[in-house]
């Protein structure tokens, strides 16, 4: 039963009407339903989550050209043996790119919207290491012509404003952790304070499954204030931890339907 704190706060911190069963109705796949012979963020494995009627995962950057890409990292080694950086590339250069090894090629955000056409909700991560608004503005951009289910997400507050004034109808979820790598303390202690809630009033927290016992998300969890999603699911033990202390799971290198 919600007290009168949860009714004073959740005004403050969730944007009022903000609901969406989409979020935690099925798992979510991590990057697509993805394998050792299909991709992470790639085409195959955004059809086998359609296949699987699972929500999809997947990251975005922006080329040069200001084109929005699906892909995960920064730098394109590991994902397509290029070295280099995704964003010094032009829709014009990925194009001859191949994932993992495989036949997949690096698809567009506008790919995937087509692929996808909201056969299963789709969970938007904008990557970025220095805001500057220009990604935010051309994912939303892309979606004021997407009918389907869209949510964003980020570690960084200040894409989720940008996108809370340019998008205020998508859903946003704030990413979180314990521990920032290359952070400074003052930032470190704003991001899990959640201090910044108030501005971004997303409908979800998305926190990484080892630290779901962080006090801030008890308090939210025992007053059952905001949805709290937890990431990245990869084994049973994670599993059956985090359904107890949360409403969904963003998953990779599980059977799904679960055990």
């Amino acid at each position: 039963m919600p007290s009168r704190l949860t009714k004073y706060l959740s005004p403050l911190i969730v944007e009022k009407g903000f609901s969406y069963p989409w979020l935690l109705e099925k798992p979510i796949a991590h990057r697509g339903s993805h394998d050792d012979k299909i991709p992470e963020n790639s085409l195959g494995a955004f059809k086998r989550s359609i296949e699987l009627g699972l929500p999809i995962e997947l990251d975005v950057h922006l080329l040069k050209d200001n084109k929005v890409v699906v892909f995960h990292d920064e730098e394109l080694e590991r994902l397509t043996g290029v070295k280099g950086m995704i964003s010094h590339c032009d829709s014009k250069m990925i194009k001859d790119f191949r994932l993992l090894g495989t036949d997949e090629p690096v698809p567009l955000l506008s790919d995937v919207l087509d692929l996808v056409n909201d056969q299963v909700p789709i969970i938007l991560e904008i990557k970025n290491t220095d805001y500057d608004g220009r990604l935010e503005d051309c994912v939303c951009d892309l979606l004021k012509n997407y009918n389907g289910r869209v949510a964003i997400q980020s570690f960084n507050p200040l894409s989720l404003i940008h996108c809370r004034k340019k998008a205020p109808e998508r859903p946003r979820g704030i990413l979180t952790a314990a521990e920032y790598d290359d952070l400074p303390f003052y930032k470190r202690w704003v991001l899990n304070s959640y201090l910044l809630l108030p501005r971004v009033k997303p409908s979800y927290i998305a926190h990484e499954c080892a630290s779901l016992d962080f006090l801030s998300l008890k308090t939210f969890r025992k007053l059952e204030l905001i949805p709290i999603i937890a990431w990245t699911i990869r084994s049973e033990s994670d599993l059956d931890f985090a359904q107890q202390r949360c409403q969904n799971v963003i998953f990779e290198n599980l059977t799904y339907p679960f055990r």
